[in-house]
């Protein structure tokens, strides 16, 4: 029987515009914003309303 090789997969994924990274600078001023953006783009957080959103949620 061969053996079998498992490979990871890689998903390349788009990055945010440079207009969302000013965005999430302008909600979190004091925050490190250098992964942040990513991150939210990635979760599906892409607009300024669900940003919005997301923020308030995580204020409360």
């Amino acid at each position: 029987m061969p053996e079998t090789r498992n490979y990871w997969k890689i998903y390349v994924s788009d990055n945010p515009p440079n207009s969302f990274l000013e965005i999430v600078k302008n909600y979190a001023p004091k925050l490190s914003v250098k992964y942040l953006p990513q991150l939210l783009w990635q979760r599906g957080i892409k607009n300024t309303q669900k940003l919005a959103g997301f923020w308030e949620t995580q204020q409360d």
